[in-house]
């Protein structure tokens, strides 16, 4: 399936980033969810100062990536237990899980 994504493509790219742009906006092919993973259709998402860190060059990770991990959506797919269509998800000690 496809998504849409803020993709990273060169970090230590000089400010304003407004100009220099190091983000792009991408079409991207998402694989589908595996038995203990579900879909999340992403309603909203941000980049955090961790994200920024990778962007300005101070933490350094492989690109191109994906930013965006801190999220809120709804459940729109899978097959996890506990999981049903609609839920919104919360991740915990690392491990995503649905609320009910």
């Amino acid at each position: 399936m496809k998504i849409l994504g803020a993709v990273l493509t060169s970090s230590d790219t000089a400010g304003p980033y407004a100009q220099t742009r190091p983000l792009a906006i991408e079409e991207l092919e998402l694989a589908a969810p595996g038995p203990t993973e579900v879909l999340v259709r992403i309603e909203a998402a941000g980049i955090c100062h961790s994200d920024l860190s990778v962007v300005d060059g101070s933490r350094r990770r492989p690109l191109p990536m994906l930013l965006g991990h801190e999220a809120a959506g709804t459940v729109a797919g899978g097959r996890r237990r506990g999981a049903e269509a609609g839920a919104r998800p919360a991740r915990r000690r690392g491990v995503s899980a649905a609320l009910r």
